[in-house]
């Protein structure tokens, strides 16, 4: 999998585990907001009383289950991306420092 905007602005902190997480995270929005999207069309059909109970019930019901799980895996991608740069800025400037030469 690609992306074309991936390099478009280099930051070095988001490579590896960091820039995995947050595309993760990203892709678990979009399923969220597919979910929420999906609830709000099962609600309208079912105000709308066009079509049997059914369908609408299991396009809310179904539509309410993706959002939850989309938006707590983003949570959880988020998170693990915070954890990543946090131990990775804790590393940063032990390295900086002793590239550094001694100032007299």
């Amino acid at each position: 999998m690609t992306y074309a905007n991936a390099k478009l602005y280099p930051i070095p902190e988001l490579g590896g585990e960091t820039g995995r997480a947050l595309y993760a995270c990203g892709f678990w929005l979009r399923v969220g907001f597919i979910g929420a999207s999906a609830t709000a069309v099962g609600v309208m059909q079912l105000f709308g009383g066009e079509t049997t109970l059914v369908s609408p019930i299991a396009l809310t019901l179904g539509g309410a289950v993706l959002a939850i799980l989309g938006w707590r895996r983003s949570y959880t991608a988020i998170r693990r991306a915070d954890s990543a740069a946090t131990t990775t800025s804790a590393e940063v400037p032990a390295r900086t420092a002793a590239r550094t030469p001694a100032v007299v």
